[in-house]
């Protein structure tokens, strides 16, 4: 961990004592930067020893992120050079091949508007972001009824399965009736 702390702290900028440390949902240790960090540390992230190599599987198999159709899958796929990742609560940074740096975070953790987010920034910086939204079409097409077979057989499976009802109870006098499923 002590070496994983040197490694950020020589990608933030920040000094190693000056890191606020925590646990991400992964188990690895991680920490807390301003968004104006974590956007340059993407932009340092190339000339570290060893990015090319990281930064080179990334873009080789992008969909091993956060899966296929993950917002920094695409970025990556649909953008020469670019690196993207999705981090914990909503966090997603990359970087442009000539230097540009990007941080985004959503404010309530979730995932579901970073890719708006991020193609609405693109589009105000210049950047044609169009490719995004046709590359996810594109993937989503590639999916087969084989694929949906096979997650299904994987994943829905007699002992994963959670059954319950719902029964709804309704106050017992007149107007029970305004109460309409």
């Amino acid at each position: 961990q002590t070496m994983v702390l040197q490694e950020l702290s020589a990608a933030t900028g920040v000094g190693g004592g000056a890191l606020t440390e925590a646990i991400d949902g992964c188990g690895v240790v991680t920490v807390a930067v301003p968004l104006r960090v974590a956007a340059g540390a993407f932009v340092r992230l190339r000339g570290l020893e060893g990015a090319d190599r990281v930064i080179g599987a990334m873009r080789a198999r992008p969909g091993l992120l956060r899966g296929p159709i993950a917002a920094d899958a695409v970025v990556m796929t649909a953008l020469d050079g670019w690196v993207a990742k999705g981090g914990a609560e909503g966090l997603m940074c990359a970087s442009s091949p000539d230097g540009l740096g990007i941080a985004l975070k959503v404010e309530d953790g979730s995932f579901r508007a970073i890719r708006p987010a991020f193609v609405r920034l693109l589009g105000l910086l210049g950047i044609k972001p169009s490719a995004l939204y046709y590359k996810l079409d594109e993937l989503i097409a590639r999916v087969t009824p084989a694929d949906v077979q096979r997650v299904a057989k994987k994943y829905f499976r007699e002992d994963q399965r959670t059954t319950g009802w719902f029964i709804p109870h309704f106050p017992q006098n007149d107007d029970a009736a305004d109460h309409v499923l």
